[in-house]
């Protein structure tokens, strides 16, 4: 059988800040995720994204492209069991030939903004979940990019660590000037939001504005595109 998980999603950003895709599982979040970071390209229509048409990009330009302007972060972290966090930090750098002077000065720097000083030399099965995504988050913001996607970047952590977590998301568009987008399904994930859009059946059902909206009425906007 075929199945559309997208069917025809529209919307655009045009602005920095932090913002949030929600939607039920099976929406259609995930793949508009992946769509966005160029891992998968759509059957028809466009993603723009800072000017690149990135569905009509080479794989090798589309990678740059992903590498300097586009950074993931992933639920599960992805991050490397053999390397201390400052190394997976520095691996896109080293990947891309950057000089160590430069890539040693940025991880320290990132470690530092995300308070991960102390824990710069510990292997991910010495860091604590939300360690473990503070670095996964350094390691996409090695190259300074335009716009970060945030796939449920809290699936995996408890209520608290998670608030801690989107606070400091929030500070980091606002710091950096740059554009974090999240698929969520959470209201609390989306109270530390500016705009949310709302996906279901694979279309965008609108969007709403989040400022002064806690996470109950962030549930109760949400709920409103569902009748």
């Amino acid at each position: 059988n075929t199945v559309h998980a997208l069917r025809g999603a529209s919307f655009a950003i045009d602005d920095t800040g932090f913002f949030a895709v929600m939607g039920p599982s099976g929406s259609g979040k995930s793949t508009l995720l992946h769509l966005a970071a160029g891992l998968d390209k759509p059957d028809r229509g466009k993603v723009i994204i800072d000017d690149y048409d990135i569905g009509a990009m080479s794989q090798r330009a589309l990678t740059r492209m992903r590498r300097e302007h586009v950074g993931v972060v992933f639920q599960r972290f992805n991050l490397i069991a053999t390397l201390t966090a400052r190394k997976n930090v520095a691996l896109p750098g080293v990947i891309d030939g950057r000089p160590r002077k430069w890539i040693n000065e940025r991880v320290d720097a990132l470690l530092d903004e995300l308070g991960l000083a102390d824990r710069a030399d510990h292997r991910p099965d010495a860091l604590s979940g939300g360690e473990q995504q503070r670095v996964a988050i350094a390691r996409a913001l090695l190259f300074e990019p335009k716009l970060l996607l945030a796939d449920e970047p809290t699936g995996n952590l408890d209520s608290a660590t998670s608030e801690r977590l989107w606070s400091q998301l929030q500070t980091i568009a606002g710091r950096h000037a740059m554009t974090i987008l999240m698929v969520t399904h959470e209201p609390a994930a989306v109270a530390h939001c500016r705009r949310a859009f709302v996906l279901g059946d694979g279309v965008c059902k609108g969007d709403f504005e989040v400022e002064g909206l806690d996470a109950s009425g962030v549930a109760s906007r949400y709920q409103q595109f569902g009748r």
